[in-house]
């Protein structure tokens, strides 16, 4: 398609950011999800990580001085301990689900770090963190049942959410959160749950 002689479809060089963009926290933020989502995809599918990080990490760092927040978010990837960052916290999170000693009420609360991230990037994630929790929560209704109030109802709850079909993605992952909540020792308030209400009844 011609415009005043000018093929506006015509290919050419990808036009440069302005100078101050990655000045900004915005494109960071944005670089955290993205990671996080690769991050959760890698760990869903039993890929190489460590390699993947350094990559990332190494090509950022030609483009722009990382902000403060994404520098932490790589280190936690890392293994360091995280700060008071949704993006770090996610991560620390997706970190302890390798560990087969987590236990059922350290395990609800990892999965909602991650819901809570993977609702800002749904379309990258929901297949994948569906997959890597719907694993560990199955785990726990038949390995860590006695950590459950009501062992036998309450594993056989989780068993049946894990496998049904009703849901699927983040309102899968959030129904079983919903259910496995009343049989744990934990303290949720109302506005979570009606956040993992609405997430399950895509609200």
């Amino acid at each position: 398609m011609e415009q005043n002689n000018i093929d506006i479809y015509q290919v050419g060089e990808i036009p440069p950011v302005p100078e101050d963009y990655w000045n900004d926290e915005a494109p960071w933020v944005l670089n955290s999800q993205v990671v996080l989502a690769a991050c959760i995809t890698s760990f869903a599918e039993s890929s190489e990580l460590p390699s993947l990080l350094n990559s990332w990490s190494d090509t950022l760092k030609r483009i722009a001085e990382p902000s403060t927040e994404f520098k932490g978010l790589i280190a936690v990837l890392h293994g360091e301990m995280p700060g008071n960052n949704i993006y770090q916290l996610a991560a620390y999170a997706l970190l302890a689900l390798q560990s087969n000693s987590l236990t059922p009420a350290q395990l609800w609360k990892n999965s909602c770090r991650l819901l809570e991230v993977s609702r800002l990037v749904k379309n990258y994630t929901a297949v994948a963190l569906e997959a890597l929790l719907v694993k560990r929560w199955f785990f726990a209704s038949q390995q860590q049942k006695f950590f459950f109030s009501a062992p036998r109802i309450s594993a056989a709850q989780i068993e049946r959410a894990c496998l049904g079909s009703e849901y699927s993605g983040l309102e899968k992952v959030a129904s079983i959160l919903i259910i496995a909540e009343p049989y744990l020792d934990i303290s949720v308030s109302g506005e979570l749950m009606m956040l993992l209400k609405n997430i399950r009844d895509k609200k």
